[in-house]
């Protein structure tokens, strides 16, 4: 009976939408200020391109916090038993931006920058890109990049060639983390 309970709590929880949420673009970027109940959360999602063999290529630097205290804040959800229920909100928001700038634009890789000192979010940010059922999909986690200014970890919808790879790290690690 337990694993039924778990079972259709994890389908609950990824059957939640936000109650309210607001996408606006600033700059090429794009943030949205979206509510759960009374917790509030920013939403980022910011275009980068690169060059490689004379093409065009785009990746997108994603990041998501809670509000606390009308103050953005590195803690990422609640403590409560909403847990799943506000991962769920945040994965399906990003989910369905994803698939809508797709139609807009070709995106090579989707990017999670963690800054040192905030390592505990590299296994919910990986969970998002192991999940066939739940992640962000149709991207999937190809690896990371550890530097100086912390991990970035990638997810692509193809598989990378060495140069890809080599290009993409390169990109990212000069730019590093620029939003929130």
């Amino acid at each position: 009976m337990k694993l039924f309970k778990d079972i259709l709590n994890i389908t609950e929880a990824f059957d939640t939408k936000f109650d309210g949420i607001n996408w606006e673009s600033y700059s090429g970027n794009f943030l949205a200020k979206a509510h759960l109940g009374d917790e509030e959360f920013r939403l980022y999602i910011e275009p980068a391109t690169y060059t490689f063999q004379g093409q065009e290529r785009v990746w997108l630097n994603v990041a998501f916090a809670r509000v606390v205290n009308g103050v953005v804040s590195q803690e990422l959800i609640n403590t409560g038993s909403n847990q799943s229920k506000q991962i769920g909100a945040i994965v399906n928001a990003l989910v369905q931006k994803l698939k809508k700038m797709g139609g807009e634009l070709k995106i090579d890789a989707i990017v999670f920058i963690v800054e040192k000192g905030q390592e505990k979010r590299i296994p919910l940010y990986k969970r998002l890109m192991l999940s066939k059922v739940y992640g962000i999909r149709p991207w999937q986690y190809r690896f990371s990049i550890d530097w100086f200014g912390g991990t970035a970890l990638i997810a692509s919808k193809e598989l990378l060639t060495t140069d890809e790879y080599t290009a993409l790290k390169n990109d990212v690690i000069s730019r590093g983390k620029s939003i929130i």
